[in-house]
């Protein structure tokens, strides 16, 4: 007998809990308005062949000075950082860097705010998967100091 209470109970809170709830539409979020100047900090990955890692920080200020923080990774244990100083210009939807000792950089802003990063033939880049090398807008950066 108490096995069949047992299991009416069981039944009750199965039928209960499976209820249909009634649920409220979403409210409507506000719109995000992204900024539609070039100026900022980006950090993505660009294509290597003497290393197996490049990382690059670059913070384009509305001087045209642009500022990059080049991170290189040889091997497992070495690591090389270079921070390198440049000026940058935008033409038509090409933003083109150029950077002491370190040649030319062309970008194209992607809809979200992003950079995408272009090849020689001004094409988008696509690495051997077919993936792009885009830099991510920061909108919000850590305070970093440089060691003299």
């Amino acid at each position: 007998m108490a096995v069949l209470k047992f299991i009416f109970v069981l039944m009750v809170f199965f039928f209960f809990g499976c209820s249909e709830e009634k649920r409220e539409p979403l409210k409507d979020l506000p719109k995000v308005d992204l900024p539609k100047d070039v100026f900022g900090t980006y950090s993505g990955r660009l294509p290597c062949d003497e290393c197996s890692v490049r990382l690059v920080r670059i913070t384009l200020s509305e001087d045209s000075t642009a500022k990059a923080i080049e991170t290189l990774i040889i091997q497992k244990d070495s690591m090389i950082v270079d921070t390198i100083n440049g000026k940058f210009s935008v033409h038509q939807e090409e933003i083109q860097i150029a950077l002491e000792e370190k040649g030319h950089m062309k970008f194209k802003r992607s809809p979200s705010g992003n950079l995408i990063y272009l090849n020689a033939a001004g094409t988008v880049y696509e690495d051997e998967n077919g993936i792009q090398s885009q830099f991510v807008r920061m909108y919000s950066t850590p305070k970093m100091t440089e060691v003299k």
